[in-house]
């Protein structure tokens, strides 16, 4: 026992709740392997996943707060939006002769 910490086998633990890793000025807190948030979320390298099968993965913000993606975005599967899409740029609907393309819409 340190302080309010225990370290017992492979775990270190607190009685007085949060474990705060904070290091001086501009440096990182490194870690050197996959990292799992209460059994259900892992970080390895570049990856963010869950560690349940068939389990979703939910990115929220709260209030009027955003997911901004600063890069290119490769979807490989299903894409479903509820709500507007709005694209400034150029779209491209399929890349071969035989890709459908479906509008389905309601008239007013």
């Amino acid at each position: 026992n340190i302080a309010t910490f225990t370290i017992a086998g492979s775990t270190i633990s607190s009685s007085s709740g949060t474990i705060n890793l904070t290091p001086s000025g501009s440096n990182s807190v490194l870690y050197q392997a996959s990292l799992i948030v209460n059994s259900d979320l892992q970080i390895t390298t570049n990856t963010i996943g869950t560690t349940t099968l068939n389990d979703n993965l939910s990115i929220n913000t709260t209030g009027t707060g955003q997911v901004n993606v600063n890069s290119n975005v490769l979807v490989n599967g299903d894409l479903h939006a509820t709500g507007n899409i709005t694209a400034d740029g150029n779209i491209t609907l399929g890349n071969q002769t035989t890709d459908t393309v479906t509008f389905d819409a309601v008239t007013p």
